[in-house]
């Protein structure tokens, strides 16, 4: 436990699972809830992604694998921020594949508190970041004591990523924010300033 909060670690080649409804759930177990949850049945959703509803009825009991398409089609169709971080967790992608924060209240205020000080936290290693990295060229040029506190405070500022994915999540699940909306946004923004192609 670490900042009143633990975090479920990535394991390679296991199953990364997310908490929901209290428990510990796989993307295909979240899939089934949050379409139980919904006003769909496997028979409505399944032509709605574009599948039948026997090939639905396998990816939410785990039996065959979910396309990519089609899992977006149904993440987009049922608007469960908690479905995508379940799904990029365990196809182990997104922004640097960081767990996802599980064991937090989600109070959105409380969760803010997480995020503010992990933001602290960022902005105190970063600028010691700075000096250690000031006129280095390549690992060759740290000593191993400054390669070892390279690699502390580049895992502190890696905690940011974590408790802002819960925020966002806690935010669209509370208040509706759009989080497709707020990507786009952001990915107009970096090409205006030249960030992105």
């Amino acid at each position: 436990m670490e900042n009143g909060y633990t975090i479920t670690p990535m394991a390679h080649g296991v199953k990364n699972k997310t908490k929901y409804w209290g428990e510990e759930m796989s993307f295909h177990e979240m899939l089934k809830k949050t379409r139980q949850a919904s006003p769909y049945s496997q028979y409505q959703i399944g032509p709605l992604v574009g599948v039948g509803q026997s090939a639905w009825s396998k990816y939410e009991n785990g039996t065959a694998a979910i396309p990519d398409d089609i899992a977006i089609k149904a993440m987009e169709l049922l608007k469960n921020p908690r479905l995508k971080i379940a799904y990029e967790t365990e196809k182990q992608s997104g922004l640097l594949n960081m767990p996802f924060l599980n064991n937090v209240d989600d109070n959105e205020v409380v969760v803010l508190d997480a995020v503010i000080e992990e933001a602290q936290e960022l902005i105190v290693n970063a600028m010691a970041l700075k000096k250690i990295i000031r006129n280095k060229k390549s690992r060759d040029d740290f000593t191993l004591s400054e390669w070892e506190c390279l690699v502390k405070c580049e895992e502190q500022i890696a905690d940011l990523f974590p408790a802002l994915k819960l925020h966002f999540v806690v935010m669209a699940e509370k208040f509706e924010l759009d989080l497709e909306r707020i990507s786009l946004i952001l990915k107009a923004k970096f090409k205006r300033k030249k960030y992105i192609l």
